[in-house]
């Protein structure tokens, strides 16, 4: 039978319930080594921690912007959010907990209990429905709704309940001498980031674990602030940008640095390799230095692409930060904390707490000073997923630098969007890089240009700035990198790997980019074959590889085809064979390129990767600065193009007809100057006829309806979800981990030990017992050895299943989806289930080797 909370609301006459001393209100239990529960500190205890941990935290970011959001108010939510447990439902929860037997009169269930609800039914009389509500919030489920309920609800105890209430406000409000504030500040652009303050301050409290009969003091609350590494970094004074980085500043760099503009929003559009990463680290040095900011977060679109920048973000900080005050950046994203390590050696080889171990959490990770991660990670503070305010006010006051922005689709893009409309009300200063932005794109970034100005300037590149008071400012920029390139159109596929084959005979490192892993192996069969008995290298980068053979193989050809590799360079000619992954952020050199179709922002970024540092490596005499793009087919209007529409896939098929138009007509670009015209020539709105109407009119819907769903997720409506639950992309094929097992786990219990084809030794699974770090060592062996792959190509789960195995070690997902799959590998390569049948679906066998990675194998008919 459904619980009546109306008919308590009801009983509201009935007669007043026992209350007793505020000195025996407990607010915490002590949980001891043997998992025996002892009393903690009481309401009024805790709540005065709260307070003083939040005074701390504005002592620590007094000199920055950051105080903007520790504003008066945010004292009195520190020092009430928790006075819903100042009722006597609660206390006879707590002191159940304890094994002792409280009896207050209230027969209310003890899993219905919600203090939460209960904080903002006691303060919405006194303090009105913003501060109640933003007080309830602070375990993270958004605002609370109080229908069903009111401040005569028979759980808060009655009249005598409310003074014993009102005594403890009186009480802290004279013993913290709490502030007047105005009501006002808790409005609509900062009431999430002072929530992300109480959160934070409400946590460290917490951890304070404070016993019973003791009062908290503001040097224990100064301490515990300290401790978790909320402390000031000295930023070296006066430093020049070429005591930053080993050359002196290019035209871009020393614009930028004469327009630093605490709070504003930048968009940096230039070429690729032009240094739009190190003018973004210089002018966030300058708001460091005076403390116009409180740290950095460098948001990236992947993986890989964050790892390698973190590297940077390290160098770049270890010559801003005095040594006395050093840090480290934080790397966060979907798997990086694999590697968080909260200990390290000390001088005598004991295992000591890491300084900043504190922010070693999924939930705490963005509040470190530094950090460098995925986009993601950032989006999770405006989609509606629990505690997102706390993600909130760790991004607030920094500069916020959002790179490659140009690779997100319109659902990932719409939510970047409302991101930095929020981050210029946290005080952030935005920072986006990127080298083909449409000027529609750039718009919805960064607003209208000022009035008089109907148009966003063509200059390229180009720096485009917004103050913190809403004025814009456009900058054109000298072009700094300029390059003219030979295009060559072409369907003959043939043709193409000949021209590969001879460049590379004649000693030119050739790169060779296409739309899918399937095609990248085809055509690195094919090319082995043909180089047998010459000296030519032929390699693969892709993403369908176990995670430390991937990163190996990258390592070396990054390293070959990089600026430091002209020895290297020097010894024979390669191919290079790759997907979308070396698209951006990896600093590779081509001599010459050949790339499939793809949209033209795509295309420019692939050619960004030829001749990208010019004249400082050598070339063979016969290169040029050529690129063949290859066509897989020539669209012509007069057919139906609807039919066939997935073929191109990854891509849209309307943006590869109107990229086709743009590239087929061209025999030289001029870059930087034609990317502009290019990415306004392909994206620009126009009316279609024919079939390339109906692939428009199918694009329009499908971004409409991204739009759409991105700005539900973002909205306060929408049901509070679990990080794991929640969308910053939409994928039709989602990814998956695939872990390949020897067949038959030679004879071994998959409980017990799990050998890997890559390994000569098995990875030995601990006890459900074993500790955190015991299981995290047992995971990164584990998820090294993982492929990431789309869902397509993956084995069934229920034919392999590994709830016995990895049951306890990690989320193996629900009969919905499975992030976790696995197989065994046959001698021959080939993927089996437990019952040795071939892993696969509709005619489709899965096969692993160590050069192609794993394939799918179609059945011959």
């Amino acid at each position: 039978m459904a619980f009546n909370f109306q008919s308590y609301a009801q009983k509201s006459q009935q007669p007043p319930i026992a209350v007793q001393p505020l000195a025996d209100c407990l607010a915490k239990t002590i949980r001891r080594p043997d998992g025996s529960q002892h009393m903690g500190c009481t309401v009024e205890a805790h709540l005065q921690a709260v307070c003083y941990v939040l005074r701390e935290l504005k002592k620590s970011f007094a000199h920055t912007s950051l105080v903007d959001f520790l504003p008066p108010i945010a004292e009195w939510l520190a020092a009430l959010h928790d006075i819903g447990k100042l009722t006597p439902v609660f206390q006879e929860k707590i002191y159940a907990a304890l094994g002792i037997k409280k009896n207050f009169g209230v027969s209310y269930p003890f899993e219905k209990e919600n203090h939460g609800l209960s904080t903002q039914l006691v303060l919405r009389r006194r303090f009105g429905d913003r501060f109640s509500q933003v007080a309830a919030a602070h375990h993270g489920f958004g605002f609370l709704s109080t229908t069903f309920h009111s401040e005569d609800s028979q759980w808060l105890g009655g009249a005598e309940w409310d003074t014993l209430r009102d005594q403890m406000i009186t009480n802290l409000e004279n013993e913290l001498a709490l502030p007047a504030f105005d009501p006002d500040q808790l409005d609509e652009q900062t009431i999430s980031a002072v929530l992300g303050a109480v959160i934070l301050a409400d946590w460290l409290g917490s951890s304070m674990e404070i016993p019973y009969g003791v009062q908290p003091t503001p040097e224990w609350a100064a301490r515990t602030v300290a401790e978790a590494g909320f402390r000031p970094c000295e930023v070296r004074q006066g430093l020049r940008f070429e005591d930053v980085f080993p050359f002196s500043p290019n035209a871009l760099q020393d614009r930028l640095l004469r327009e630093i503009h605490p709070g504003a929003c930048y968009v940096i559009e230039a070429e690729m390799g032009c240094g739009k990463t190190e003018a973004a680290l210089f002018v966030a040095y300058k708001l460091l230095e005076d403390h116009s900011a409180t740290g950095i977060y460098f948001a990236l679109p992947t993986q890989l692409t964050s790892e390698k920048i973190h590297v940077r973000m390290d160098d770049f900080l270890s010559k801003i930060i005095s040594d006395s005050t050093r840090k480290e950046s934080l790397l966060i994203h979907g798997e990086a904390w694999l590697n968080w390590s909260t200990y390290c050696d000390n001088e005598d080889g004991v295992a000591t707490a890491k300084p900043d171990s504190w922010f070693y959490a999924p939930k705490r990770a963005l509040l470190a000073p530094f950090a460098v991660g995925t986009v993601d990670q950032a989006l999770m503070s405006v989609i509606n997923v629990r505690h997102r305010d706390l993600r909130a006010f760790g991004l607030a006051g920094k500069v916020v630098i959002i790179d490659e922005i140009h690779s997100y689709d319109t659902y990932t893009g719409t939510l970047i969007n409302e991101l930095v409309r929020h981050l210029k009300d946290w005080g952030c200063t935005v920072i986006i890089l990127s080298a083909t932005l449409s000027a529609a794109a750039q718009k919805k970034l960064i607003g209208s240009p000022n009035s008089g100005s109907t148009t966003i300037p063509q200059a390229y590149p180009l720096v485009s700035v917004q103050d913190s008071i809403g004025q814009r400012l456009s900058i054109p920029i000298n072009p700094l990198c300029r390059k003219s390139v030979k295009i060559i159109n072409s369907t003959d596929e043939l043709a193409c790997i000949n021209e590969a084959l001879c460049a590379a005979a004649g000693g030119q490192q050739v790169l060779w980019i296409e739309n899918t892993v399937q095609n990248a192996q085809r055509l690195y069969q094919t090319l082995s074959g043909a180089a047998v008995g010459t000296t030519i290298e032929i390699g693969l980068i892709h993403s369908r590889y176990p995670h430390e053979a991937r990163a190996a193989n990258e390592s070396r050809w990054v390293s070959m085809y990089g600026k430091d590799g002209s020895q290297e360079r020097s010894l024979r000619g390669r191919i290079l064979l790759g997907t979308q992954i070396l698209e951006q952020s990896i600093d590779i050199d081509a001599d010459f390129l050949i790339t499939r179709l793809a949209p033209s922002d795509m295309l420019l970024q692939r050619i960004g990767r030829l001749w990208r540092h010019g004249s400082l490596l050598q070339r063979p005499k016969d290169a040029q600065c050529k690129t063949i793009v290859l066509h897989t087919a020539f669209f012509d209007p007069a057919v139906d193009l609807y039919v066939s529409r997935y073929d191109d896939l990854p891509y849209e098929r309307y943006v590869m007809v109107r990229s086709q138009e743009i590239w087929w007509q061209k025999e030289t670009i001029q870059i930087p100057e034609d990317i502009r015209p290019i990415i306004e020539g392909t994206y620009a709105e126009r009316l279609e006829q024919g079939s390339i109407s109906k692939l428009k009119a199918e694009l329009d819907n499908r971004v409409r309806s991204m739009r759409q769903q991105a700005l539900v997720s973002a909205s306060s409506t929408m049901n509070v979800m679990d990080d794991d639950a929640a969308r910053t992309r939409l994928n039709d094929q989602p990814q998956i981990r695939l872990l390949l097992i020897a067949k038959n786990n030679h004879g071994d219990d998959l409980s017990d030990k799990i050998w890997m084809p890559f390994s000569d030794a098995p990875v030995i699974l601990p006890l459900p017992q074993a500790t955190i770090e015991e299981k995290k060592a047992v995971l990164k062996k584990l998820y090294a050895q993982m492929i990431k792959t789309s869902e397509y190509c993956a084995p069934s789960y229920d034919l392999f299943t590994l709830d016995e195995a990895l049951g306890s070690l990690m989320y193996l997902g629900d009969r919905n989806f499975r992030p976790i799959r696995a197989a065994y590998l046959d001698h021959s390569g080939f993927l089996l289930d437990k019952a040795s049948n071939y892993s696969g679906h509709k005619g489709v066998r899965l096969k692993y080797g160590k050069k192609l990675g794993l394939q799918t194998v179609r059945d011959e008919p």
